[in-house]
């Protein structure tokens, strides 16, 4: 990646792929990992909802999205590419896609 100066005090990265846009600094950046902790785990414990949401447990919700391909093997560049194929709440199927 290459840095641009915005003003004296300000360092953004420039993505090589796509110069003309500027992403975050990588300090504010996180990981697919740490992305998918807050969207599950994290929202649940901040609804204090953790015996319910957050995880594929015995006794929880089974809400979950069905992917085209593994969000961990991708570059995260790709993320945008990723089809969902079937959406599942409560058990049942709310969206399906060719599954």
């Amino acid at each position: 990646m290459r840095i641009s100066s915005f003003g004296s005090q300000h360092l953004d990265w420039a993505d090589p792929k796509n110069p003309s846009e500027i992403t975050p600094p990588i300090r504010e950046a996180i990981t697919v990992e740490e992305c998918i902790y807050l969207a599950t785990m994290g929202g649940a414990y901040q609804a204090r909802m953790e015996d319910k949401l957050g995880s594929l447990e015995v006794g929880k919700y089974a809400d979950l999205v069905i992917l085209d391909r593994n969000i961990f093997e991708i570059d995260p560049q790709e993320l945008s590419e990723v089809k969902v194929l079937g959406t599942v709440m409560d058990g049942n199927f709310t969206h399906r896609d060719g599954i």
